[in-house]
């Protein structure tokens, strides 16, 4: 019997591909063959195909690509249909073509699968949290989960999906989550917990419902109304920013309500100046630095934008990156990224570089840095004509929700 990669074949196969999988997982004269099946490419893609069907390796004799076609498939003046059992006609891509496009395109560059991951793997952390579409995040990770999966042996019995809105739009994690569930998306157990309005941090793909990706079975769908995190004044100021209608409930009385602060910076007062006297004063009034992080759509290197590349202490404090799992360092402040700081928190997050964020992305954005803080969150912009044209109208809009009478 060959060695199948996956050992079995996902919910949304094809019957052709499945009877090709059974001939070719049984077939006694493929005992020392390794097969994969759907081997996505990993380049960009010139067309609607973007995966080999099977791609049979053979030791000691070579690699066979093969594409598998359903129905009647006929070719007549070099034009393929194919007709289903109803008779009902369908044009096709050359098979021939496709197979050899797909071979030059996976295979042509001579570098390994390993190599391949670990070049897309350093693209991917490179990158930030902006572009992971274009560096192949969805892809890349679905198909190391595949490999972990064959190493397994096993499907798992439950799945468990948290902050699902990052992953659930794509076809790659999708079709992993369905060979990784024993019984499929479609009949086997799990739960998915997102915010599918704001919180997914990727671009070109808005906000959608999960009911149109996941297999309609009947699942139960429920909504959280309590806010366990933010404070009322951080809740509401986040409403106000985004657009995302704040249902907060009774908020957690755990949390101390310590506001929500803006101060623009300008003159002979940059952006690491206010942040140190920012500091400063927070220390003084007796909140721990440890309880502090600065968060910015910018990494902290960025020498163009993020204000603070080269600076190594804020108010005596070494300044060091917010790593997710990590202790925090005892007497250090906090920088993180919105992006890598997605789904931690914080007692205060100082929001930077957010002086001209707007439009439907960098609400999206905002809408995760501001919802980071528990108790404090204090904003520090430039005082620059286009800075006070965009955050003019959102402070005064949120100093009024905060004394409105019929607030709760």
């Amino acid at each position: 019997m060959a060695r199948m990669i996956p050992k079995w074949v996902h919910a949304g196969a094809p019957a052709s591909e499945r009877r090709v999988f059974e001939k070719l997982e049984l077939d006694p004269a493929a005992g020392n063959w390794t097969v994969l099946h759907s081997l996505g490419l990993s380049r960009r893609r010139s067309g609607p195909y973007g995966e080999i069907d099977f791609v049979v390796i053979v030791p000691d004799e070579g690699v066979v690509c093969l594409e598998v076609k359903g129905g009647r498939v006929s070719c007549e003046n070099g034009v393929w249909r194919t007709r289903n059992r109803r008779g009902e006609a369908a044009a096709l891509q050359s098979p021939f073509m496709q197979a050899r496009n797909n071979v030059a395109r996976r295979f042509a560059r001579g570098s390994s699968r390993k190599d391949e991951f670990e070049e897309k793997d350093k693209a991917i952390r490179e990158s930030g949290e902006h572009d992971l579409n274009k560096v192949g995040f969805d892809e890349t990770y679905a198909e190391y989960g595949t490999f972990g999966l064959e190493e397994r042996g096993a499907p798992f019995d439950v799945l468990v999906v948290d902050e699902a809105q990052d992953v659930l739009w794509s076809r790659h994690v999708l079709r992993f989550l369905d060979a990784a569930l024993r019984g499929g998306l479609a009949g086997g157990r799990w739960a998915v917990f997102g915010d599918f309005n704001r919180q997914a941090v990727r671009p070109n793909v808005p906000p959608f419902d999960p009911a149109e990706v996941l297999p309609d079975r009947g699942f139960v769908r429920a909504r959280l109304l309590l806010n366990c995190r933010n404070s009322r004044s951080i809740a509401e100021a986040t409403a106000v920013v985004t657009g995302v209608e704040s249902r907060i409930g009774k908020p957690d009385s755990t949390v101390p309500e310590l506001g929500v602060e803006h101060h623009f910076c300008g003159g002979n007062l940059d952006l690491a100046a206010l942040l140190t006297r920012t500091v400063e004063r927070l220390t003084r009034e007796g909140t721990p630095v440890e309880d502090v992080v600065v968060l910015s759509p910018c990494r902290l290197d960025d020498r163009q934008k993020s204000g603070l590349a080269g600076i190594e202490r804020i108010a005596g404090h070494p300044l060091r990156p917010a790593e997710q799992g990590a202790d925090v360092e005892p007497g250090s402040l906090r920088y993180s990224t919105i992006g890598r700081f997605k789904g931690l928190e914080s007692n205060v997050v100082i929001l930077v570089n957010v002086d001209a964020m707007e439009g439907e992305r960098n609400e999206s954005l905002l809408y995760v840095g501001m919802t980071r803080a528990r108790a404090l969150l204090v904003f520090l912009v430039a005082d620059t004509p286009r800075a006070r044209r965009v955050w003019e109208p959102r402070f005064r809009e949120m100093a009024r929700s905060a004394s409105s009478p019929g607030r709760r």
